[in-house]
């Protein structure tokens, strides 16, 4: 039996979003080698490159695009930039665990976006599934850690409403239209020259010096965030679109719980658990949701 694209959407995104989760220990080693906000998020962008466009011109056999096309890339490529940038520079005035509580609002916001444009009424189980994220996220994040400053507030949220704003242009704009992998091409090449110019505006620099071990690690780092888990979370957009992608997008602090446990030996407290609970209740009750609508054993 074919497995339908919602299906695959979902899977799409759970494995997207296992791979994101991987995503803050390896920039905390990042950061470890010299490195800092403008220069990671370069990096992410610049260094798969090259072996996107091999797949691009592979899997797409092109990579021609119109000229309102590109338009509606530079304004994905703002937004995408922009939630990097700011998520990143959020770190320098709150706390990773107020900002990513914080981030994670982008479920919410897309949910009541989506629902203003189409003009339609959630169902119940929809809005079950947001509530149990959205207690669970807070329930993750020990909002006491780090001091609570304006600046780094705005900036979160700036990166909440910046990453809502790309995800929703992906499924609704003339972008849904072009195969995945063209636009993580375009999108990443785009957004390298946006990090530079913002780097050259602002007088940061893009760090370098790295021994070839580090480089290494950095490329994989590009690689797996990139290749994987943007590209996966971009064809999840296009098969189930930016709502429950979302929703199972928050399995990723999830994922970054149990690779602190396992990797780091950090502790695991009761509320954190039951957070893990809700999340998961509501990615099952997704997968059932669409395995009883198709009626897919």
């Amino acid at each position: 039996m074919n497995i339908n694209k919602e299906l695959k959407g979902i899977f799409q995104a759970i494995f997207s979003a296992i791979l994101f989760g991987l995503m803050p220990l390896f920039t905390k080693v990042i950061y470890g080698f010299g490195s800092n906000f403008a220069s990671t998020a370069f990096y992410r962008t610049s260094l798969s490159l090259i072996l996107v466009l091999i797949l691009c011109i592979l899997e797409d056999k092109s990579i021609r695009i119109n000229f309102k096309e590109f338009i509606y890339l530079i304004i994905g490529s703002i937004f995408f930039v922009a939630t990097s940038l700011t998520l990143y520079s959020s770190y320098n005035y709150i706390s990773s665990g107020v900002a990513t509580t914080i981030h994670f609002a982008y479920p919410i916001i897309i949910f009541i976006i989506n629902a203003i444009i189409s003009k339609s009424r959630p169902n119940k189980v929809d809005i079950f599934c947001i509530l149990s994220v959205s207690i669970g996220l807070v329930l993750i994040i020990d909002l006491k850690s780090g001091n609570i400053n304006l600046r780094g507030i705005i900036l979160a949220a700036i990166s909440s409403f910046t990453y809502s704003f790309y995800s929703i242009l992906l499924e609704r704009s003339i972008l849904r239209n072009l195969n995945s992998i063209r636009i993580l091409f375009y999108i990443n090449l785009i957004s390298s020259f946006l990090i530079i110019f913002f780097v050259n505006i602002t007088e940061r620099e893009i760090i370098l010096s790295y021994n070839l071990f580090q480089w290494m690690f950095i490329f994989l780092y590009s690689v797996v965030v990139t290749v994987g888990a943007t590209l996966l979370y971009q064809k999840s957009l296009r098969n189930i679109g930016a709502t429950y992608t979302s929703i199972l997008s928050c399995l990723e602090p999830v994922t970054s719980i149990v690779v602190g446990i396992v990797l780091l030996s950090e502790l695991i407290f009761f509320k954190q658990v039951l957070a893990i609970i809700l999340i998961l209740s509501s990615t099952i009750i997704i997968v059932r949701n669409q395995i009883k609508k198709y009626k897919i054993d």
